[in-house]
This record gives structure tokens, C-alpha cells and sequence, in this order.
């Protein structure tokens, strides 16, 4: 598992630093940089203060792509109410106009929100793959 790039990944999102990382999990900044050049594995205590602060599963870290704080949900809702408000309009053949407006421009903050959310990933594979070239380097001299 490559909890080292999950933490990476958690502290650039929250643009926090390895110390403030540490201060929220009450440990040293030494077993946050372990962890995140994968020479440790974070404890489940570790995991789970994390889950609780940034209110994310713990699933994040075993598995698949953090949600967003927020932006999934927003999105999902918005969808929800969009796909509502089409259906009253075929029912009862009215749209209230603003409502509508205002779903497509929380549609459209929540889209900007995971296309930022995609680019930063992007930019931190990007720099995990330079520090893993620079790492390499190293341990070939």
C-alpha cells in the first residue's frame, strides 16, 4: 500500500506541512516523513485521527480516491435537484428559474472543484515520480 503518497496527497489538498500534519496526529514530524517516504506504515490510531479530523473514510487510505470534502456531495445534490426539477416540469410544466440557476452554479463550482482536485493529483504524481527518479539516483551513488 502506498499510504507514503496517501498522506502526501492528504497534507498538499489541505495545503498543511509535514509539522502540522504531526500536530494534528500528536506525533513527531520524523514519523510523518517515514510514512510518507514509505519507510513506516502509519498505525490504525494514526489512520483513524486523521479519518475523524478531515472527515474522511479510512478506506481512503487502503483504497481508491479521496472525496472531497464537500464536492461529490454538493455535486450529487445538485444532480439530485436538477434531475427533480425536470421532472416537475414534464408534471406540472414549470421550472422555478432561480432555483435552477442556482443548481447549475453550485453544478458548476463543484465541477471546477474536482477539476482542481484531478490537476493537484495530477501534480503530485508528477512530483512523486521526480522524488522516486531523485531516490533512485541516490541509492545508485
Amino acid at each position: 500500500m502506498k499510504f507514503g503518497l496517501k498522506f502526501r496527497e492528504l497534507r498538499a489538498y489541505y495545503k498543511i506541512t509535514q509539522t502540522e500534519l504531526a500536530n494534528i496526529c500528536e506525533v513527531s514530524r520524523h514519523v510523518i516523513s517515514q510514512i510518507e517516504l514509505e519507510h513506516n506504515n502509519p498505525s490504525l490510531i494514526l489512520i483513524n485521527k486523521l479519518s475523524i479530523h478531515y472527515h474522511i473514510t479510512r478506506d481512503y487510505f487502503f483504497e481508491g480516491e479521496m472525496e472531497i470534502a464537500g464536492a461529490y456531495r454538493t455535486l450529487n445534490n445538485a444532480l439530485k435537484v436538477e434531475e427533480n426539477d425536470c421532472h416537475e416540469k414534464e408534471e406540472l410544466g414549470k421550472v422555478n428559474s432561480e432555483q435552477n440557476l442556482s443548481n447549475s452554479n453550485e453544478l458548476s463550482h463543484s465541477i471546477e472543484l474536482i477539476k482542481e482536485k484531478d490537476e493537484l493529483i495530477e501534480s503530485l504524481k508528477r512530483e512523486l515520480k521526480k522524488s522516486d527518479e531523485i531516490i533512485e539516483l541516490l541509492k545508485r551513488s
